[in-house]
């Protein structure tokens, strides 16, 4: 389980974090938050990043799974990552592995990342959850459609 990364779309947030003041991050902070409750999918996956990672904020792995699956839910690559991460690992959500495989399937399509930590999960599910999380996945990708 040591070897399934995390990743994150958190350039933006980590820059502010080294460049800017307090002061400067906390106006930052609001407009990614603006940002993100109005839908921007980007931003959410950085707001994701930011609870997850305390930047700025007390770490809150509800929250940050939250904003991850708000983004993870519109497509973007980074949040399924991070999400899968938190059912693998049960940050902020039960353990749950059928679900960690089945974002990380999701996201396998265009993240290296996300094939490599399904690949890993998959050697410690039985063949019924992975048949499970398999057809959750195709069932997602046939809605998309």
């Amino acid at each position: 389980m040591n070897k399934i990364r995390k990743v994150g779309s958190l350039v933006l947030v980590c820059l502010i974090a080294v460049l800017s003041s307090p002061l400067a991050f906390s106006d930052d902070l609001s407009e990614l938050q603006r940002k993100a409750n109005g839908g921007d999918p980007e931003a959410q996956s950085a707001l994701g990043g930011v609870y997850d990672h305390g930047l700025g904020v007390p770490e809150n792995d509800q929250e940050a799974v939250k904003w991850y699956r708000k983004a993870a839910d519109q497509g973007d690559a980074y949040a399924q990552v991070n999400l899968g991460f938190m059912y693998a690992k049960g940050e902020g959500v039960p353990k749950d592995y059928i679900k960690a495989y089945f974002w990380w399937n999701i996201a396998a399509v265009t993240d290296q990342k996300a094939r490599e930590n399904r690949d890993i999960i998959k050697g410690m599910m039985t063949p019924e959850q992975i048949s499970e999380a398999q057809g959750l996945s195709s069932e997602y990708f046939q809605r998309q459609n």
